[in-house]
């Protein structure tokens, strides 16, 4: 089978989150509508946009683009597309979006190379609603494009040497959309650095100058496993700024915290400063039993 090298395409991987649930919720023959109905809708997109299907897999499309502006605008409105239509919104259906531009290897009607593998890799990385692309794609895209991003940190990919830092595209303009946490109860500048420790079944890793950042999730990858069945794979990350200890996360679900005298604070697809000491619960409220939640102390 010939081959041949087309350098820097824009890869693009879509997929119906938590697909499995709508068998068991709907049956077989109405689950498969909805994710047929649901893929259909997406490739409306990829057509709008000047992109290319190249396969679907299963709940999920890989895509192609020319460049990443068309590929990133095509994500943000496959996300507004399945978010509008009311009777997927009234199903909650959702997409995992992930992008990255690299080189290719055509074979027949697939593609294959670095820019696959880590598309794909963005992809598991995303949550609902979410798209995940990397820094060199970011680098990449047009400034007029006005669209935010966030770091989401450095992440090992598979086949890679050296970790990667990939980003979230905030696609939505309602603010709304998106649990924020006040930050005018506590004064950031205050903040201490020095070690946070966090605890989990007798599993403990430390976050202080020499190991700035560490990973919470179900996935065996993360510095924390943390293996409960609301916990997404790659679920929130831990990272040591400029003296601050600062949790992010990622995940489907969110987190529980509490901490000093603000008791079950819910942070999703957002930031919080850690303080002194306290506990959380990734993916679900508290539980009675302390060996289901994260303990974490700064010192």
């Amino acid at each position: 089978m010939s081959s041949h090298l087309d350098s820097f395409l824009a890869i693009l991987f879509a997929d119906i989150s938590q697909s499995t649930k709508l068998y068991e919720k709907y049956g077989n023959a109405q689950a498969l509508k909805i994710v047929s109905g649901t893929l259909g809708l997406l490739k409306k997109q990829v057509d709008r946009h000047y992109g290319a299907v190249i396969k679907t897999i299963g709940d999920e499309i890989m895509c192609s683009f020319v460049d990443p502006d068309r590929a990133v605008v095509a994500a943000c409105a496959m996300q507004e597309a399945v978010r509008g239509h009311p009777k997927l919104s009234a199903m909650n259906i959702s997409v995992r979006i992930g992008v990255h531009v690299g080189e290719v290897i055509f074979q027949g009607n697939d593609l294959f190379g670095d820019a696959v593998n880590v598309a794909s890799r963005a992809v598991d990385l995303a949550g609902a609603e979410q798209i995940i692309t990397t820094g060199a794609t970011i680098g990449l895209m047009s400034e007029d494009l006005g669209l935010k991003n966030r770091s989401i940190g450095l992440i090992k990919v598979k086949g890679k040497r050296s970790t990667m830092e990939f980003f979230e595209i905030v696609w939505r303009d309602d603010p709304m959309d998106m649990t924020l946490i006040a930050t005018d109860t506590f004064n950031i500048s205050n903040v201490p650095g020095g070690t946070l420790k966090l605890t989990f079944k007798g599993k403990t890793v430390e976050l202080n100058a020499k190991k700035p950042m560490a990973y919470m999730g179900r996935g065996e990858q993360n510095d924390l496993q943390v293996v409960r069945p609301f916990v997404s794979k790659r679920h929130a990350s831990l990272e040591l700024n400029e003296g601050k200890f600062v949790l992010t996360d990622h995940s489907v679900n969110g987190i529980h915290i509490n901490m000093g005298e603000r008791k079950n604070v819910f942070l999703h697809k957002d930031s919080i400063v850690l303080t002194d000491h306290g506990v959380m619960s990734l993916g679900r409220g508290f539980d009675k039993s302390d060996a289901q939640v994260v303990h974490f102390s700064i010192t």
